[in-house]
């Protein structure tokens, strides 16, 4: 009972868009192809990098996380609060299971004016950008609450992977505060903002024994976006 007194519920994480800022330039530069080895325009890359300006004034990174006992796994999937989420992967960790965050995560709605079409894309990309390193640094919060050294976090996992059900969208918005962070849930699935995550962080003693790539995946090929658009080799990165 105390523990479950000290677990965090519908926490307000404001992300620093500047400490941000390092990360998502790696990651735009990425998105771009302007880190490979193939030589860009110097015009070409300042044009891209100069759309961050359409967006960083308006961009707010913000997330709201709960946080759940790992009593709350078992080898058919999770109960949090009000909803269960089906999900047999959770049997391959053979209740290693010690803590479950689950987050919502928002860029906000930034309002731009592109010149190009070219323009509209590197912006859109920027957020992208954004998202990833906002992601990346709530994966780093969630470790500094786990202050045990001995335990692991894992990446972002949620609906539409490793075998979890793109409908877990919905459940996750029934056991998290969305208003604080002006996200919604619409009809047909997608949320508004569109630049906004959901997922899970599971935290368990040893590192996942499940495998990087999509030829290893374990998931369920109905459920999962990489499966559905044909990829079945490269990896799945942090996300």
């Amino acid at each position: 009972m105390l523990e479950e007194k000290l677990l965090l519920k519908n926490k307000l994480i404001v992300l620093d868009k500047q400490q941000a800022g390092v990360a998502a330039r790696r990651n735009f530069m990425d998105m771009c192809a302007f880190n490979g080895t193939r030589p860009m325009p110097p015009k070409k890359i300042e044009r891209a990098l100069g759309c961050l300006d359409l967006i960083l004034g308006q961009l707010k990174l913000r997330a709201v996380i709960s946080e759940y006992p790992g009593s709350c796994a078992s080898e058919m999937g999770l109960n949090l609060d009000k909803a269960f989420f089906n999900w047999p992967l959770l049997s391959r960790l053979d209740g290693d299971v010690r803590r479950i965050y689950v987050y919502l995560l928002t860029a906000g709605r930034p309002a731009y004016q592109a010149n190009s079409a070219l323009d509209e894309v590197y912006a859109d990309l920027w957020l992208n950008a954004y998202m990833d390193a906002g992601l990346d640094m709530l994966r780093q919060y969630v470790q500094r609450l786990e202050a045990n050294g001995s335990r692991y976090v894992s990446r972002s996992v949620g609906p539409g992977l490793y075998g979890m059900d793109t409908s877990a969208v919905r459940q996750i918005f029934t056991v998290l505060d969305s208003g604080k962070i002006q996200v919604e849930l619409l009809d047909g699935g997608l949320m508004a903002p569109i630049k906004s995550f959901v997922g899970l962080f599971i935290v368990t003693d040893r590192p996942w024994d499940i495998g990087e790539d999509c030829q290893n995946c374990p998931g369920g090929a109905p459920s999962c976006r990489y499966c559905k658009l044909g990829y079945r080799t490269g990896r799945l990165g942090d996300v």
